[in-house]
């Protein structure tokens, strides 16, 4: 399965479970956190898998753990430039 490997392409996907995640469950997400927590994303994606909804199961899947460091991140982050 490709895995998206630029930090627009996580941001699209975060961005996608966090509104269906609002949409399914009324479950609020930080999306900056989902970003930059490992812990914080780890919960995210276990709440996709556990709605039972494919396409939240199905992005769970694709979203790759949060980046070790800011390197490149911020450009992803809404408002936020280097």
């Amino acid at each position: 399965m490709n895995q998206p490997d630029t930090p627009f392409d996580r941001t699209q996907i975060a961005s996608r479970i966090r509104d269906l995640l609002r949409r399914e469950t009324g479950q609020e997400v930080d999306l900056p956190q989902m970003l930059l927590r490992t812990d914080y994303a780890r919960a995210v994606l276990s709440l996709c898998r556990a709605s039972g909804h494919p396409e939240l199961v199905r992005l769970a899947d694709q979203f790759p753990g949060p980046r070790e460091t800011m390197g490149g991140l911020s450009a992803a982050l809404p408002g936020r430039h280097r």
